[in-house]
């Protein structure tokens, strides 16, 4: 008796076992859905981009966490071993968060977005200000460093 008491047990958690396993699948097989209905449009991430452009550009700090977080995308693009470039993303992601949940998520819209699109190059424009504020950020260090070593340097 306690054996068939036993399968009946072991038979009933099975099929509610089977149950949650469907649900599972049904909740994951959805998600992409519901991830697409949620995507932002286009015109809603070039306005996004262009108030982060305004934010950014307006901010030192930014501005600087902005500028190495497209240097750690260049050397990840560099990296061809994958341990270095995922410690690389590592470091981005952080730096992502200090500029906070808005411009995650733009970049995650964009992500999006075929590249060879005209939306694509539209938020690429908007940002471009920011990529030249980069270089003209890396520029000046590069100046301030010659200059400290002609200082430091006797003679040169």
């Amino acid at each position: 008796m306690l054996a068939i008491g036993t399968k009946r047990t072991m038979a009933a958690n099975h099929t509610e076992l089977l149950g949650l396993g469907v649900g599972a699948i049904l909740a994951i097989s959805a998600a992409p859905m519901h991830a697409q209905a949620h995507e932002p449009s286009a015109d809603t991430l070039k306005a996004e981009a262009r108030t982060l452009a305004k934010i950014i550009s307006g901010d030192k700090h930014k501005s600087q966490t902005y500028c190495k977080i497209v240097e750690l995308n260049d050397q990840i693009d560099e990296k061809e071993d994958p341990i270095d470039a995922r410690k690389l993303k590592k470091k981005r992601d952080k730096l992502e968060e200090k500029l906070g949940r808005k411009y995650i998520a733009l970049v995650a819209g964009v992500m999006n977005i075929d590249r060879d699109s005209r939306d694509y190059r539209a938020i690429a424009s908007i940002l471009e200000p920011l990529d030249k504020l980069c270089t003209a950020i890396k520029n000046q260090h590069r100046r301030r460093t010659r200059e400290e070593h002609r200082r430091r340097v006797p003679g040169e």
